[in-house]
């Protein structure tokens, strides 16, 4: 029996002993969080719920490149109809027809044909994903100097100008945007002399140049150089088809005449040529093959076509 006790006495005194042990920590854990200020806990608290806001509502810009040449093209055998249309140049190097229209006109003595028929397009759709606003946003568009940057009415634009680098680097137009809020999308359309109409209806410009609007059915050259703003937010620049520009500039600007100038003609003052949608289309174009020579190419609007 006094062994047995003895025993007993041996281990309580053992967990006496652990007992202590854990019981240490929280004990002085308990203590060092009495001797915290009350004022600290609400002020931690307030920071990371700070921080966590912060973080939320950062804007998050991204850009989508879309590259395309305007043609106009006399129909064969008849010399009062020509077809004007885009060709869409896709990421891959593939090209197809996109919203090809047929001009018809009285006569002859309606138009003038020009040398110059067909005209580069470029759309840069720069949206921003986050759930901030963007401000102060700069983007730095590297193109000749005569040609035009129009910009979708639905931003401010703040400052448009030249800047000339140091050394022997090319000069770049930097456009200043005041702002983007979260979901909104602005539209940079690049072009020759214009790319985009106030109107909505097919008319003649002042310089003879007649508007197709496209909105109702619908690698190459890359001008964006950089995008920044206050946040430094900018993420990715992706190249599209200039078709889904097209549709995406409609849905995000649903209120904007989206469309293309013709190239080669210039209507006399008073004639608006007969406009007819072409559901499919296939022409003949010279396109540059990999061993540098030219070669022909067939491009339809059924589908994209390989060029190299």
């Amino acid at each position: 029996m006094l062994r047995f006790t003895g025993l007993i006495e041996a281990d309580t005194l053992a967990m006496r002993w652990i007992r202590g042990i854990t019981q240490e920590p929280t004990r002085l854990l308990r203590a060092a969080i009495k001797a915290i200020p009350s004022w600290v806990f609400p002020a931690i608290f307030g920071a990371l719920l700070s921080w966590g806001a912060q973080a939320y509502l950062k804007p998050a810009l991204s850009a989508e490149v879309a590259y395309s040449e305007a043609v106009t093209m006399p129909v064969r055998d008849s010399p009062t109809k020509f077809i004007a249309a885009l060709i869409d140049y896709f990421p891959k190097g593939q090209a197809q027809i996109v919203a090809p229209r047929q001009l018809t006109f009285n006569s002859e003595n309606d138009f003038v044909r020009l040398p110059d028929d067909s005209l580069r397009i470029v759309k840069i759709l720069l949206t921003n994903a986050g759930h901030g606003t963007a401000k102060h946003i700069r983007a730095g568009i590297g193109l000749p100097s005569e040609w035009e940057i129009a910009v979708s009415p639905n931003t401010e634009v703040t400052s448009e100008k030249t800047v000339q680098p140091v050394a022997n680097y090319p000069a770049y137009r930097l456009v200043e945007i005041s702002q983007l809020a979260p979901g909104e999308t602005v539209v940079l359309t690049i072009s020759g002399p214009c790319g985009c109409s106030p109107s909505e209806q097919v008319h003649v410009s002042e310089n003879g140049k007649v508007f197709l609007p496209t909105q109702a059915s619908t690698g190459g050259y890359a001008p964006l150089l950089f995008v920044t703003d206050e946040n430094g937010s900018f993420q990715d620049e992706t190249p599209i088809s200039m078709k889904l520009a097209l549709d995406q500039e409609k849905l995000y600007l649903p209120t904007v005449s989206v469309g293309f100038w013709t190239e080669g003609l210039k209507v006399k003052k008073g004639v608006s040529p007969a406009i007819k949608p072409l559901e499919h289309l296939t022409i003949e174009i010279e396109a540059p093959s990999k061993n540098g020579q030219t070669t022909s190419v067939t491009l339809t609007t059924a589908h994209p076509v390989q060029l190299d």
